[in-house]
């Protein structure tokens, strides 16, 4: 993990780096902006002098910002925006923590009189310019604010190469597959207020790798309930394929359900969420939320708990989460199309699945104690907790079968 700090940096002439204070003046800042080079984009050295990268927001050459949303902001008649000085970030981790207020050299307010101004004693839209260094083109990024001293924070991400531009819904979190280039703002634009540099404090996660991101206080950080699962189509690998790296490289298990609302709930693909790292708190989560999400046509979930009642069910054209409570009695459960995920309880009944997919649908036996053997029974495979039989897979041999903790798949 990577910390960075730029409370008041332009105040202090410094920032930190994992502890570490890191001095850049104005003087360094002003020898940037007459470099020969400051609008072709500068090469940021992190730390031994220049960490600003020139963001081009005018890619059709007419001497102004091509992006709407800034636009708003700034009254190009009195003050045209061509480009902005970003912060460089090294991505020499996959988790990156940024601290700031609105108070560094690539900070700005919006004021509707003045448009752009970097005068500490205006008042209006605050903006901070990052740029993330070291990517390549396709890396999947999710960024996020978190722990803002105000509500309104505001993120969006502008594209140098492809001019893509992200809509004003992306509030607080987005992900999207890299270019080289991007340009990543916070702003206070839907704060209502009109502030000074230096008024409010946010934190900025950025994740270029979810393998790094490893422990459960490090997955605490993010706030779950404002998570989207949903790419933004930026970059040149498909949205669809870079999604399905965040899904891989994401620890479920550590994920929290019990943050999720109901905006989070519809951006999830479930066929691609690894229920074997769930256990019994995850799962016991979804399950209090079922109404929540039964209820949500734009959920891709459906929550079944199968109970002594039941004699027989067939899923639908959604993910299924089919709950077994382990007094069923031989009841035969297809989950249907998409990837189904079935979890099995101990006790005196069992369930027949007539339609698994290897590879594809799994089961999760959390809730059972001790050890989970499967036994080959003609063509099917039977799976014991000790001489407790819980489940049938119809049509699948244990040899076709992986087993990884207390999931099966």
């Amino acid at each position: 993990m990577a910390v960075f700090n730029f409370t008041d940096w332009y105040k202090d002439d410094a920032y930190e780096k994992n502890g570490e204070v890191l001095k850049y003046d104005f003087k360094q800042y002003e020898t940037d902006l007459l470099s020969p080079n400051a609008e072709k984009g500068l090469a940021p050295s992190f730390g031994k002098g220049s960490i600003l990268n020139y963001a081009n927001f005018d890619l059709n050459g007419d001497k102004k910002s091509d992006y709407k949303f800034l636009n708003k902001y700034i009254n190009e008649q009195k003050f045209p925006l061509e480009g902005a000085y970003a912060a460089a970030i090294e991505a020499t981790s996959g988790f990156i923590q940024i601290k700031s207020n609105y108070n560094g050299y690539n900070s700005f307010v919006a004021t509707k009189d003045k448009g752009l101004s970097d005068d500490d004693k205006a008042a209006g839209v605050l903006f901070d310019f990052w740029h993330i260094d070291g990517l390549s083109n396709g890396d999947y990024v999710t960024a996020q604010i978190t722990a803002a001293s105000t509500q309104g924070n505001h993120l969006s991400m502008y594209g140098e190469v492809d001019a893509f531009e992200t809509e004003s819904y992306y509030a607080k979190m987005m992900s999207w597959p890299y270019l080289q280039h991007d340009v990543l703002v916070v702003d206070t634009s839907e704060a209502g207020t009109d502030y000074s540099l230096g008024d409010v404090n946010y934190t900025l996660q950025v994740v270029t790798d979810w393998k790094d991101v490893k422990s459960a206080s490090q997955y605490n950080a993010f706030d779950w309930g404002s998570f989207d699962f949903t790419p933004a189509e930026n970059g040149t690998t498909p949205p669809g394929e870079a999604a399905v790296a965040l899904y891989d490289d994401l620890n479920w298990g550590l994920v929290q359900f019990n943050e999720f609302k109901e905006t989070t709930w519809e951006t999830v693909d479930f066929s691609q969420v690894d229920f074997v790292e769930l256990d019994k708190k995850d799962i016991t989560e979804i399950i209090a939320d079922a109404a929540v999400i039964n209820a949500d046509a734009e959920a891709d979930l459906d929550v079944v708990v199968l109970d002594a009642a039941v004699t027989e069910f067939t899923g639908g054209a959604t993910c299924d989460l089919i709950v077994a409570d382990g007094k069923t009695a031989g009841v035969e459960v297809a989950g249907g199309e998409d990837a189904d995920k079935f979890v099995l309880k101990k006790g005196k009944g069992d369930i027949i699945i007539t339609d698994f997919e290897v590879g594809i649908d799994q089961i999760n036996t959390d809730f059972v104690k001790g050890s989970i053997k499967l036994k080959k029974s003609g063509k099917d495979t039977q799976i014991f907790a000790g001489s407790d039989l819980l489940a049938t897979v119809e049509d699948v041999a244990p040899s076709k079968l992986k087993k990884k903790g207390k999931g099966i798949f």
